[in-house]
């Protein structure tokens, strides 16, 4: 049985758990903020990370290729090298330049913190 660790406000949690759903697999989820997570299983205390009945497993990347390669009925990729590549493309650029970039805004959209006026202004530059 895998089980999915994190929470639901990591973009990289939903990421994966949004793959095991799609793809019918059956899993558990348990709680894990960071700076409590199990070092054993993300070794640099990030989220999300999975337990496997083979080991642990993390980086978000690494457990979609996993899940992908041991769970291959109901394929999220597909069959064509190209057009796996597209996919591919697609989702780093959207965990590099609007994931990573739209972060710097989270403390004040969705916590009541201040963002500087500087960093919306790169921000903004970043995402056009």
């Amino acid at each position: 049985m895998l089980t999915l660790c994190g929470f639901a406000a990591s973009n990289y949690y939903n990421k994966v758990k949004l793959a095991l759903l799609e793809k019918g697999v059956a899993f558990d989820e348990e709680l894990a903020w960071v700076g409590q997570t199990d070092t054993a299983a993300s070794p640099l205390g990030k989220v999300p990370y999975l337990k496997t009945d083979a080991g642990p497993l993390s980086e978000s990347t690494v457990i979609l290729e996993y899940i992908e390669d041991a769970y291959p009925a109901r394929p999220l990729l597909p069959a064509d090298a190209f057009q796996k590549a597209k996919v591919r493309e697609i989702v780093r650029y959207l965990e590099l330049h609007l994931e990573l970039v739209a972060r710097n805004l989270y403390g004040e959209a969705f916590f009541g913190g201040k963002v500087s006026d500087a960093a919306k202004e790169k921000t903004g530059e970043q995402l056009t």
